[in-house]
């Protein structure tokens, strides 16, 4: 919580040009704009670096074909592994010259019109695009020193619950499902991957609109709640003391630093999350697939959710991946790859189910690492909201297939 602390009060420093321009590239590269160039300017977009894997038969993947099960889903998910190294690599360089900067103070003047609350928590929330439980802390100290009043603090705990940490969870792990392909080794997922990012920022912001309005209608009679601001010598003095030696030994690591090293270093993050998240998920969701394969339950789910499903233009057996999204975002993007790999989903599909898996994705995992942390009520609406944002994901990422 200390660290929180600090982190509020030390990270506002001048930017310059370069951090503008760092958030502008980093855009650009996961903005698929670039491929669509027919010489060496397409090497600067993110599908394009990903490349493809060899042929070996008629298929374009070391994997073969007609695989299943954990042996088959453990093979799927290490080729996932690439592009997530690609993906975490290519933030953590942006980030280093200043895009997450940038985008905070770009987004800081924002907050007190989108979202009704102050910008001291722009930090907060920049810090929720890439990490849930250091996001949460720094939300609970503004809550508690009354920077947050109850409402507020509800109010961001909604914006964070949706697709929280869309950075390392959408384009980390989410951007998995753009290195699909078909079996002629062509992209399965044809559109930009900032389309449904970019929703999911829309749509989250729309989900907590409602539940501000909800609470600003609730407490109408109970007037305007104040803003308490405690800003005591105590405080500060409490929050505010970074020593010089520690100053110096910050500023000394960053300019060790280099975009080589960052990226490997982040790569070798994203190896991390292959192997503790990516793979482990995607052997269960591929075991599931087998085991509801078997026991003819995936007939049973298509058949019974196929009336919901087919009003998202998908089938019924689509519906596994959003009950596997609740417990676990991993597991959504594990299943929605085993069927793609079993033929029941194609990449149209994917495009579409994309931003749900994370909008409606590990609630309740998030549930304790999010809203008790910040301990906000309302928690089964903040839920109804976050499945509310999926489902018009979806019949908004209808139009782009």
């Amino acid at each position: 919580m200390e660290k929180a602390k600090q982190r509020i009060e030390h990270e506002q420093e001048k930017l310059g040009a370069g951090a503008y321009i760092s958030l502008f590239l980093i855009v650009l590269f996961f903005s698929g704009f670039m491929k669509s160039f027919d010489n060496w300017l397409s090497f600067f977009d993110y599908t394009t670096l990903s490349g493809k894997f060899g042929v070996i038969g008629e298929v374009s993947s070391f994997q073969g074909s007609g695989g299943d099960g954990a042996k088959q889903g453990f093979l799927f998910a290490f080729s996932l592994i690439p592009g997530i190294m690609l993906a975490i690599g290519s933030v953590a360089v942006a980030e280093h010259f200043g895009a997450i900067k940038a985008s905070q103070k770009l987004l800081t003047p924002l907050l007190e019109p989108l979202l009704g609350i102050p910008g001291s928590a722009g930090l907060a929330m920049i810090t929720s695009l890439q990490s849930t439980d250091a996001s949460a802390a720094m939300a609970k100290v503004l809550k508690d020193n009354g920077s947050l009043d109850e409402n507020q603090a509800t109010v961001f705990a909604s914006w964070m619950y949706s697709s929280d940490a869309i950075i390392t969870n959408f384009i980390g792990t989410g951007a998995a499902l753009w290195a699909l392909t078909n079996a002629d080794g062509s992209p399965a997922i044809k559109i930009s991957i900032m389309i449904p990012f970019v929703l999911q920022l829309i749509l989250k912001f729309f989900g907590a609109n409602i539940v501000r309005f909800y609470l600003k209608g609730k407490n109408k009679t109970d007037g305007n709640i104040r803003k308490n601001f405690i800003k005591t010598e105590a405080k500060k003095s409490e929050t505010s003391k970074i020593s010089k030696n520690d100053n110096a030994a910050i500023q000394q690591k960053k300019e060790k630093a280099n975009p080589v090293t960052i990226f490997v270093d982040a790569a070798y993050k994203g190896v991390g999350i292959g192997f503790k998240s990516i793979i482990p998920n995607v052997v269960m969701a591929f075991v599931l697939i087998k085991a509801l394969n078997v026991t003819g339950l995936m007939d049973v789910i298509g058949n019974v959710l196929s009336p919901l499903m087919g009003i998202f233009g998908l089938p019924g057996q689509a519906g596994a991946v959003l009950l596997a999204s609740l417990l676990s975002m991993g597991g959504g993007v594990g299943v929605s790859g085993g069927l793609f790999a079993e033929g029941i989903l194609t990449g149209a599909h994917i495009v579409i189910l994309s931003p749900a898996i994370f909008l409606m994705g590990s609630l309740l995992q998030y549930a304790g690492r999010c809203l008790a942390v910040i301990g906000v009520k309302h928690q089964p609406f903040l839920f109804a909201i976050s499945i509310l944002n999926g489902l018009i994901a979806m019949l908004i990422m209808n139009i782009f297939v």
